[in-house]
């Protein structure tokens, strides 16, 4: 998996660093889990209710048809970990840090490949396993309970994989790559592109390599079989439940309007500006997904990203059109084998199936966000650009202190320095814009309905109230509070038009009320005028209501 040379050879301080980037990662990720975010969205809601239904009745799904269709691999994560831990917001939260913790790592061990035939390939480890560690992007995502999150850790380790099964020409790699991609189908509807990517690569692969598909046909018959074997319970699952497929994508698709062929065009070319802008320029405007209206990336690292995006499209076009002008291949897959200099640089005829790859992942990648004109610019519905982004931003990186180094020594190790700092104080940026800024925004409270989860708590933490309880909210506001008091026994949940059927005219009870509805408080009032009326007000400006009534 990881070649143990590394640490062998490498003095005690390797070894420090890795667990110490290890630690800093699940430690952004864990810290104030109960309060950052400050609160539990209903869309992640649903996703826990059906895990604990789940591992209440034993009735686990494939998929799980409820608020437009789920994927089932998270969901059922969440029911293991709710199995282990109870319910609480550690345990509901568990899948999202393992996955984010995990693509950070897959996302160094990634590197380490790519730049397997450079100088760089450990320092590119260590600085995209931190990078990944302490983005805002991933830190954002690694704490919300959407099964999105998942993803990236599904390519970035099948890419890894892939690779060193490439260098190495071992069968086990192929299908460990294989199986991990097919798992990717039971993630995130955006992954149904995904199999463009290493489309891509075979096709760069056989574009650059003499005699690849002889050498290599067996080993991606291999991937293949164990891809379809790790899909074929949901692929059954779609056969048997068509409508499954479609969820709610064509709904907010740019194909979905009744527009000219020109204005589906210029459709797509806003949609697509949006979708690349986000990086550097004007991001995700939705507090739950980012910091408007900031760009998605921290400055550095997005000047980094961009220049690192640009240097390979360029580089892609160079170099096919000299394979093309000069009929130039590559006797022998020498892409990750390491050469006697050590630094092969990115403008080498060996690199172009690594363009093919990058390329193909970003844009495969931002095609589900870019077809849809719904909430744009939309981070969420990118995040399998994730890991490839900081991959254009290392490359960036790295090139730039290749060319000092052939320049000067002295502007070398300064521009070592620099970049060096750069990366801390990225990390440190982030890390603090999480935590210290977003988490203790009122907007991202008011985002994530803190109400709700206010009132859940204070379900769960008051257990002295006397008689029935009732919750007025809607079909999906109700998921909160219903995930939050799965212990609690006397609590019925209402529809505003239900007040006068449902509250019982006699005896104690309480009624939770996430907003100040007139006719309600009225309603009451005039039914049962003992009642009173009492204001909470919580942090960052979360307010709800409780109307009591002790009569007998």
């Amino acid at each position: 998996f990881f070649s143990m040379t590394l640490f062998v050879s490498s003095r005690w301080w390797i070894l420090s660093l890795f667990f110490l980037i290890f630690l800093c990662a699940i430690a952004l990720r864990v810290y104030n889990i109960d309060t950052a975010p400050p609160g539990i969205y209903p869309d992640e809601a649903v996703n826990g209710m059906n895990a604990y239904d789940a591992l209440t009745s034993g009735n686990y799904q494939w998929f799980y048809p409820d608020n437009n269709g789920r994927e089932g691999l998270f969901v059922n994560l969440i029911a293991l970990s709710f199995f282990l831990f109870d319910v609480s917001f550690f345990s509901f939260k568990l899948p999202s840090i393992f996955f984010g913790v995990l693509t950070a790592l897959g996302t160094g061990l990634f590197a380490y490949e790519m730049f397997y035939s450079t100088r760089w390939r450990v320092h590119a480890f260590f600085i995209g396993f931190f990078l990944l560690s302490t983005s805002f992007w991933s830190l954002v995502f690694s704490r919300i309970a959407f099964r999105a999150v998942a993803m990236p850790t599904v390519l970035v380790f099948s890419g890894y994989f892939l690779l060193l099964g490439v260098r190495t020409l071992r069968f086990r790699y192929f299908a460990i790559s294989g199986f991990i991609f097919g798992l990717g189908l039971h993630t995130y509807i955006s992954f149904r592109i995904a199999p463009l990517i290493f489309l891509f690569f075979a096709c760069g692969l056989l574009f650059i390599y003499r005699n690849f598909l002889s050498r290599y046909w067996k080993h991606g018959v291999l991937f293949l079989a164990f891809s379809i074997l790790s899909m074929t319970p949901i692929l059954v699952t779609f056969i048997q439940h068509p409508e499954f497929l479609t969820s709610r994508s064509a709904s907010i698709s740019v194909f979905s309007s009744q527009d000219s062929l020109s204005g589906t065009l210029s459709t797509l070319s806003e949609t697509l500006s949006l979708s690349i802008g986000k990086y550097n320029f004007w991001g995700d405007q939705n507090w739950r997904h980012g910091f408007p209206p900031y760009p998605t990336l921290e400055p550095f690292v997005g000047v980094l990203f961009l220049f690192g995006l640009c240097l390979s499209f360029y580089q892609f076009i160079r170099l096919t059109v000299l394979r093309l002008a000069e009929h130039q291949r590559v006797s022998i897959p020498s892409l990750f084998q390491t050469p006697s200099d050590h630094h092969v640089s990115c403008a080498h005829l060996s690199w172009l199936p690594t363009h093919f790859l990058l390329l193909a992942w970003f844009f495969s990648m931002l095609v589900p966000e870019f077809l849809t004109v719904e909430g744009l610019p939309h981070s969420l519905r990118s995040i399998g650009t994730l890991p490839v982004v900081y991959l254009f931003a290392l490359l960036g990186l790295f090139t730039i202190l290749e060319l000092t180094r052939r320049h000067s020594v002295t502007l070398f190790r300064f521009s070592f320095v620099f970049l060096l700092l750069v990366v801390v104080y990225s990390g440190v940026f982030d890390s603090v814009k999480y935590h210290v800024y977003w988490a203790h925004n009122t907007n991202t409270a008011e985002a994530f309905n803190k109400n709700l989860t206010d009132i859940g708590l204070a379900i769960k933490q008051d257990r002295t109230s006397p008689g029935q309880r009732y919750v007025i909210a809607g079909p999906l506001e109700r998921v909160v509070v219903k995930l939050l008091t799965t212990s609690v026994d006397n609590v019925v949940y209402v529809y505003s038009e239900q007040v006068d059927t449902l509250i019982h005219p006699n005896g104690s009870f309480v009624v939770y009320l996430s907003s100040y509805d007139d006719a309600i408080i009225n309603n009451l009032f005039d039914r049962f005028p003992e009642g009173h009326i009492t204001s909470y007000d919580n942090t960052l400006n979360s307010r709800f209501w409780i109307f009591t009534n002790t009569s007998q």
